[in-house]
């Protein structure tokens, strides 16, 4: 079984799509109406490139760690790619016409959790789990590193430049008359608006949020506006250049019932961990019984493997009944420059809402998919690439509509990436795709 595209990327005139899946990383050149795949990176191969670099010892085989990309971003001219490792706490740097090899990469103290360039490219914005964001000099010309101009002592590359008290979810970086801002959301319901490169000015804190912020999204035909949204049932429209809320637009309403279970793990194999704590419940009545269980052993066995099969044909994610108490959790917002129009997408769900966005957010049209997404990413014609959670229909690509529901492009890309990039995996190299929900917090007793 192939494991989902759990990072999509396309940069934008649509001629290049980028896919993270499982422990790789794949890039296709799509500009013919057929897919041909131009590159092909191993995370693993980082790893160990790392280990040289930092001479530190390797304390398991390559084919056991299971770090992956989870975060996926071009620079602003389109020159570099930029990916984060969750598990060994990378940044690895690609020239985005060749991402057979890194161009530079880096360890963190942290996970990383966010990453975006600054104005002219010169330097990458970290956010990691612990709350704080690095700048990391970005290669110039013919790939050599350029220097971060430090205007205050102690900081740079090896020393946060800024920090919160909590898990930092998501950052951006804008530009207002001539001055560059960071942009940081984090899991206690805060968004700050702080100076760059004096980034210990802080011009505005943004409060609206009662749960985590796991999206941010600057309004490219609208610089001022910037929308946000996460655990919450709305999503916020900010003027953050003033620090003023424009509008809460409520999406719950849109996409609650059509909402999915999430297994604990936050991952799509829910069959698999069923199958997983089963064998553990058979294991322990065994040692119990020792050798008197035979029949039961073999019943359970029998009874798992019917199991197996109804979880593998309900497409394996649980619906989740029609409740009030169903949680949302944004993990994606998307802008659509060509219709002026904003992608909200959330976790668990096969539903994506297209937004209208002028001066105020309006409902234009809400688009039923036939799985569940998990990740999309839009070109400047309007065309929507899909990743679904499902065995074999893996990739899909819509044509976008301002009011009308989205329409699939017949084209041969799908099922040429999907040959190409499919990767089979075992239990431990499976990634989490659903993650976001787990930022929630919840009372102790």
């Amino acid at each position: 079984m192939s494991h989902p595209f759990h990072q999509l990327l396309v940069n934008n005139d649509g001629t290049t799509l980028y896919i993270a899946t499982a422990q790789q990383l794949k890039s296709f050149d799509i500009s013919n109406s057929g897919a041909t795949l131009t590159g092909d990176f191993a995370i693993s191969t980082a790893i160990a490139e790392q280990l040289v670099d930092s001479n530190k010892k390797q304390s398991k085989p390559l084919s056991e760690i299971r770090a992956h990309i989870q975060n996926l971003k071009l620079s602003r001219n389109g020159k570099y790619l930029i990916g984060t490792t969750n598990e060994e706490k990378l940044a690895l740097v690609f020239d985005s016409s060749n991402i057979s090899s890194t161009i530079s990469h880096r360890s963190f103290p942290k996970k990383p959790s966010s990453i975006d360039t600054t104005v002219d490219d010169t330097t990458l914005i970290l956010g990691d789990k612990f709350g704080d964001v690095y700048q990391v000099p970005l290669p110039g010309e013919n790939n050599k590193p350029i220097l971060v101009n430090e205007e205050e002592p102690g900081k740079g590359a090896d020393h946060p430049i800024l920090g919160h008290v909590s898990m930092l979810v998501d950052l951006v970086l804008a530009e207002h008359n001539g001055q560059q801002y960071i942009i940081t959301a984090d899991r206690d319901e805060h968004i700050r608006v702080s100076r760059y490169p004096k980034s210990y000015i802080i011009e505005h804190w943004l409060f609206a949020h009662t749960e985590f912020v796991s999206s941010l999204m600057l309004v490219p035909w609208q610089p001022t506006y910037l929308v946000s949204g996460g655990g919450d049932n709305f999503i916020c429209l900010w003027q953050w250049t003033n620090g003023l809320l424009v509008q809460k637009f409520d999406i719950a309403h849109l996409v609650k019932d059509h909402l999915q279970k999430i297994n604990e793990a936050g991952d799509h194999f829910n069959y698999e961990a069923k199958k997983g704590k089963k064998r553990k419940a058979a294991a322990a009545v065994s040692e119990t019984n020792n050798n008197n269980n035979t029949q039961q052993e073999e019943a359970s066995k029998s009874q798992e493997r019917e199991q197996d099969n109804v979880d593998e044909a309900t497409d394996m994610v649980e619906i989740n009944p029609k409740s009030s108490d169903t949680e949302l959790s944004v993990s994606g917002i998307v802008a659509v420059p060509g219709l002026s129009q904003v992608l909200v997408l959330c976790e668990g769900t096969n539903a994506l809402v297209q937004l209208d966005l002028i001066h105020n957010l309006s409902h234009a049209v809400t688009t039923l998919l036939p799985h569940t997404v998990v990740s999309v990413t839009v070109d400047s014609a309007n065309r929507l690439y899909i990743a679904y959670d499902h065995p074999t229909e893996l990739l899909a690509i819509y044509q976008l509509h301002a009011n009308s529901k989205a329409e699939p492009i017949l084209s041969d890309i799908s099922a040429q990436v999907t040959q190409s990039a499919a990767v089979a995996v075992t239990e431990g190299q499976k990634v989490a795709l659903y993650n976001m929900n787990q930022l929630r917090k919840r009372p102790e007793h």
